[in-house]
């Protein structure tokens, strides 16, 4: 694949996101005064609709986010952005993480649904003896210009937390990933707890023991209703997904560049994550690899069927013949004997 076509499919295939976010930082900028661009005026006064099928980049989201807070000369913005955000802003996953029985279940279902509203986005749970951090992260493709749209991302949630764990909740500390150019008093009154600046990352740390700590308020028949709704959206995009992988694997197969982490990377994703969203949908990388190479056996054989077997192997991206020899046993059954017999006789091997 030529370099033009790569950075062609780089820009296509780039992890989507829900414009929601776009649309309250237009309204946001519009309420105080701001100037904004001609691309995010847009979305200014319209209808943020966390579940509408209009997707973006996600790319172009999380660097909006980062322009808005140069062209505003407010290092603060992001902060109040955050401040002033609805907490119900972002629809059924935030209506979903407020019905969670304690904050080990709001964690495991936001970590599976937060997809849905951004798919650049990468969160964990790093559990030790008595503290649980909770890291926040994008996919590599979108790290450079993620500082704002992180420490919003921190401020949100403790939010979210506030909400189902009362307002008198605070973290132990706070690890904020750069060096905040900002009112850091601003940040320690809200956070009420020590926070390290220029850290590594960016990490919400608790006690463990809150992880499963009850929580009051919430719905269990609700909580049902936005999962299921979740796992439908969810399903769609993973079709979605897998369509690309499809895509990318097939054009890729015959120069040997099929693989997870340079598809992950075309993908604007880590090996790790396209692993996990794969996962999630009950498939994997190997499975839709072989998947995408019997296909292309498939057609090969299809438009003619004396055609070499040895060339079909080069077509799979196979430079060993033991190995194009096991991939026919395994795809083709029966007739995968005779195929392996033709590719016996075609190398002259015993």
């Amino acid at each position: 694949m030529t370099k033009a076509a790569t950075n062609l499919m780089n820009h296509a295939m780039s992890a989507m996101a829900d414009p929601v976010a776009l649309f309250n930082l237009a309204d946001f900028m519009a309420s105080r005064g701001y100037k904004m661009s001609k691309e995010l005026a847009r979305y200014a006064g319209r209808p943020a609709q966390a579940d509408s099928d209009f997707l973006v980049s996600a790319q172009m989201v999380i660097e909006t986010l980062d322009e808005c807070v140069r062209s505003s000369g407010d290092p603060d913005f992001m902060f109040a952005f955050a401040l002033w955000l609805d907490l119900r802003a972002f629809g059924p996953v935030t209506l979903l993480w407020e019905q969670c029985p304690d904050l080990k279940h709001g964690g495991i279902v936001g970590d599976r649904f937060i997809q849905t509203v951004n798919a650049a986005v990468s969160n964990s749970c790093e559990l030790f003896e008595d503290e649980a951090h909770l890291v926040h992260d994008v996919i590599p493709s979108c790290r450079k210009r993620a500082d704002q749209f992180l420490l919003g991302e921190c401020v949100f949630v403790v939010r979210l937390m506030r909400m189902v764990m009362g307002e008198s909740w605070s973290p132990l500390r706070v690890e904020i990933g750069f060096p905040y150019l900002g009112n850091p008093r601003l940040l320690e009154s809200f956070f009420r707890c020590p926070i390290t600046f220029n850290a590594e990352r960016f990490v919400i740390i608790l006690a463990r023991s809150e992880l499963e700590q009850p929580l009051n308020g919430g719905d269990p028949a609700l909580r049902l209703f936005f999962e299921n709704y979740l796992e439908r959206k969810l399903a769609t995009l993973s079709l979605r997904l897998e369509w690309q992988i499809e895509r990318i694997v097939a054009a890729n197969l015959e120069d040997g560049r099929a693989t997870l982490d340079n598809v992950a990377g075309l993908l604007g994703m880590s090996g790790r994550t396209l692993q996990r969203r794969l996962a999630a949908s009950g498939s994997s990388f190997t499975k839709m690899l072989n998947s995408v190479r019997r296909r292309v056996a498939l057609a090969y054989l299809e438009e003619n069927p004396d055609r070499r077997i040895t060339d079909l192997g080069y077509r799979l991206g196979y430079s060993d013949i033991s190995t194009v020899s096991r991939f026919l046993s395994t795809s083709f059954d029966a007739k995968g004997r005779d195929l392996r017999l033709r590719l016996k006789r075609e190398t002259g091997a015993a």
